[in-house]
């Protein structure tokens, strides 16, 4: 809001104050009915605010800036005086934080019985029982969360044997879809599709929203094209080598976060044709253009909440990637001792792809010992490949599915890049397993929409008729992957398919039987 704005405002309101209310009145004003009067007093009252908050004690609400003289941020009247526990100020309503405008006695908010005086039940003092309104409680913690997947509450450290790090209620049974334990929060995930700012399922603010796991983290993705070639990040030349050069990405993994409520930051360190050597080894042998550079000195704030590696090259020997990724991981464990980490398998992994050998066995018969480390594994090209090679289908198919509808067909030399169908799998499948999000209900029509383009960005991001015209040009190649994008029964299936194969963790009873393994110059491009 501009200064003249916001001074305008707040001199209304100063006036509004000393002509209706006198000096004593301890009014804080509310309008939650929109009548354009506070709800208390009577008092006329034009802010668009119908609840003011001030949790930064600046003297001004924290969404509409108005001033904002009021000592509390929120009322609250937990010894049912009919006052304000901290200002005094009249306060009918007996809740200590719902509210029941319609007076249908249920809270408009969560939907409970309004006479509970509870809106999350705490236990501060752990005698078993509610410290707000006295009723049993157990739980040692308000709101469990166990992100690390150490079996352990995060908040309170008590055991916590559930496998949801976070509970969604999709069909309204007031059970959690993934663990069937009792959930009684109407949303289970924040969606804006009217773009107002407020949750479309239970109208409380969009931003910042607690049902978003990754609401503000910093996400860093490390690897080279298979990453960037799909657009789960955007493509950035090797000229740019700076960190800040490489923050702010708006590819596919930020878009699907955007639409489920959470802003995060996701940094874009992919360079093609690039190992974890190339990347982490001190001295570039990339031949790209920055020889002898040491990428990771550009890494100067390492602290992420999450980061996503994809392996580069195949290494020489599982110790020797094993060896790569410790050396990945403790580069950001030294910033932060709580990051966590990810790993992207791509289809190339598991047999020959165009011109390009396995990265095979090496990697494979690592991933079992990485995920026993804590590490998420991300295994998108295990099902690319399961389809491609026969091993299960998309349910109730009616699409043929070859390697044009996963892998571009630029030249005899580049048929093995992954597409935006691809990108999309490795973008929903990583997001879920961060998450626990279901994948049956994650959106995909940002894939296609070329609003999002970044200003300055190649044309055919965010377009599919630019990416088919650039990538399918060999020996009158063709896809269907846009076609397979356009059908809502066709993407189910595959969303379908990544919840199976994220569940399945194949991986982890893994057993190679191939031959292979890529050397550092199999891609020219990856």
């Amino acid at each position: 809001m501009k200064k003249n704005s916001l001074l305008f405002i707040i001199g209304i309101i100063l006036v509004l104050c000393l002509t209706s209310c006198s000096p004593d009145d301890p009014c804080s004003h509310r309008d939650a009915d929109d009548s354009s009067e506070c709800d208390l007093c009577g008092v006329p009252y034009t802010d668009a605010c119908d609840v003011h908050r001030d949790a930064d004690d600046d003297g001004s609400c924290d969404s509409c800036e108005a001033s904002f003289t009021d000592a509390c941020d929120t009322h609250r009247d937990a010894e049912d005086n009919g006052r304000c526990d901290s200002c005094g100020v009249a306060y009918t309503d007996d809740c200590d934080t719902h509210r029941d405008l319609n007076d249908d006695a249920r809270c408009d908010k969560c939907g409970k019985d309004f006479e509970d005086g509870c809106y999350l039940h705490r236990d501060a003092n752990d005698d078993e029982a509610c410290d707000r309104c006295g009723k049993p409680y157990t739980d040692a913690c308000d709101v469990h969360r166990d992100a690390d997947d150490d079996r352990k509450c995060d908040n309170g450290g008590e055991p916590y044997t559930d496998e949801c790090d976070f509970h969604r209620d999709t069909d309204d049974d007031e059970r959690c879809d993934k663990c069937d334990e009792a959930h009684a929060d109407g949303c289970d995930t924040y969606t804006d599709g009217d773009e107002d700012s407020l949750c479309d399922i239970c109208g409380e603010d969009y931003e910042g929203s607690p049902h978003s796991p990754l609401d503000g983290k910093r996400i860093i993705f490390i690897g080279n094209s298979y990453t960037y070639y799909g657009q789960t990040v955007l493509h950035k030349t090797q000229k740019f080598l700076t960190q800040a050069s490489r923050v702010g990405d708006k590819g596919y993994f930020y878009q699907l976060c955007r639409a489920n409520g959470a802003n995060v930051d996701v940094t874009n360190w992919t360079f093609g044709g690039h190992s974890l050597t190339h990347l982490f080894g001190g001295d570039c042998a990339a031949n790209r253009g920055c020889n002898h550079v040491d990428h990771k000195a550009y890494l100067t704030d390492r602290v992420y909440d999450y980061v996503v590696i994809q392996p580069g090259s195949a290494a020489a020997s599982s110790a020797a990637f094993l060896s790569e990724m410790d050396r990945v991981m403790s580069f950001f464990r030294e910033a932060n001792p709580n990051v966590k980490f990810a790993v992207l398998v791509q289809y190339s992994a598991y047999g020959k792809i165009g011109s390009v050998l396995t990265l095979a066995k090496e990697l494979l018969d690592g991933l079992k010992t990485v995920a026993e480390m804590g590490v998420t594994v991300v295994d998108w090209g295990g099902l690319v490949m399961d389809i491609l090679d026969g091993k299960t289908s998309v349910p109730g198919t009616e699409f043929t599915y070859d390697r044009n509808s996963f892998v571009i067909n630029k030249e005899p030399d580049d048929g093995y890049h992954p597409n935006l169908l691809s990108g999309y799998i490795t973008t929903l499948m990583t997001y879920c397993a961060l998450t626990g999000a279901p994948p049956e209900l994650q959106p995909h029509d940002f894939c296609s929409d070329v609003s999002l383009k970044p200003e300055g960005a190649e044309s055919f991001i965010y377009n599919f008729d630019k990416f088919v015209s650039k990538y399918y040009v060999y020996n009158g190649a063709t896809t269907n992957f846009p076609e397979i994008f356009a059908s809502e029964k066709e993407m189910a299936g595959i969303k379908e398919l990544v919840g199976a194969h994220l569940e399945a963790k194949a991986y982890m009873d893994y057993n190679y039987m191939g031959e292979g393994g890529a050397s550092d110059t199999d891609d020219p491009e990856g």
